[in-house]
């Protein structure tokens, strides 16, 4: 619901820059760039569903489409091509790095007033919504809270107690997504994790053609190589942040199974499994369910 609302309170500070945080004045940025006629396209997630590794892959890929040779550490890094609404200012991205379209990373749930933004000024907003099995999700965003000194206290409780607080945030994020892709169907491509897992290629295909992106192969699977968990992971292990917790943890379907308490696996399953079902639905008529 966010990107609306981020521009109703900066319109209500009277938009005085130096009191708006970064994702008001970048709501404003994308206010501004979508009304000059450039399409704005979010790469949107419930936090620790693979927003990042997809980053990743588009900007190795936008790099190499310039002409540069890639590897897993980029000549420019993935924030200033694919900036993170939070954190990244918009209008400090690197411009030299041309991209089809402003590629913006939220994890925000969509919301009807923004699906009227897009119908009308901002018609050419597109959604790339990427969901997760949602106890490997939640155990994935338990272990990131672990990272952080602000954050840890909320994993006081424990790994199961912290997933079943979580889980309607969840359920909400990804609804608010199902909901409005039956709303606003041609501007909602939803990627499903595990099936970047088993064949990312082929994802990926039917996602850069339901942007009308042309693609080169060898360009996509290098891309795809580069950015591996493996050599992510490899990649952080040479400079780590938080030795007892990588940001690139395991890279896996499975976790929540092994980690959760069967009772806690239980209620999440009957609280999502509808909804999970609709999201594969999706993902199956829009025809990118690999083998």
């Amino acid at each position: 619901m966010v990107f609306g609302a981020y521009l109703k309170r900066a319109a209500g500070r009277f938009l005085n820059l130096q009191t708006l945080t970064v994702s008001e004045k970048n709501a404003i940025s994308i206010s501004r760039i979508s009304k000059e006629g450039e399409r704005i396209v979010f790469i949107s997630s419930y936090p620790r569903s693979g927003n990042t590794w997809i980053r990743h892959i588009l900007s190795d890929y936008f790099v190499q489409n310039m002409g540069f040779n890639t590897t897993t550490k980029l000549p420019i890094h993935p924030d200033k091509i694919v900036p993170d609404i939070y954190c990244n200012m918009i209008d400090e991205r690197d411009t030299s790095i041309t991209t089809p379209g402003l590629f913006v990373k939220t994890h925000d749930s969509f919301d009807t007033a923004l699906g009227l933004l897009i119908t009308s000024a901002h018609r050419e907003m597109r959604h790339i919504y990427i969901y997760r099995q949602p106890e490997d999700t939640l155990v994935s965003h338990y272990h990131f809270h672990r990272r952080y000194p602000h954050l840890i206290s909320k994993t006081n409780g424990g790994i199961d107690a912290f997933c079943l607080a979580c889980v309607d945030d969840w359920s909400f994020n990804v609804e608010s997504y199902v909901k409005a892709k039956d709303m606003y169907s041609d501007c909602i491509f939803f990627v499903s994790y595990e099936y970047m897992l088993s064949n990312p290629g082929a994802m990926l295909m039917s996602m850069f053609s339901w942007l009308n992106i042309p693609v080169e192969d060898a360009m996509l699977q290098r891309a795809i190589s580069n950015m591996s968990f493996n050599n992510l992971r490899a990649n952080e292990e040479k400079n780590p942040i938080h030795k007892e917790e990588f940001f690139f943890r395991k890279g896996m379907s499975g976790s929540g199974r092994q980690e959760l308490q069967a009772s806690t696996l239980d209620t999440i399953i009957t609280k999502t499994s509808e909804l999970l079902r609709k999201a594969k639905t999706i993902v199956t008529e829009q025809g990118a369910t690999p083998d």
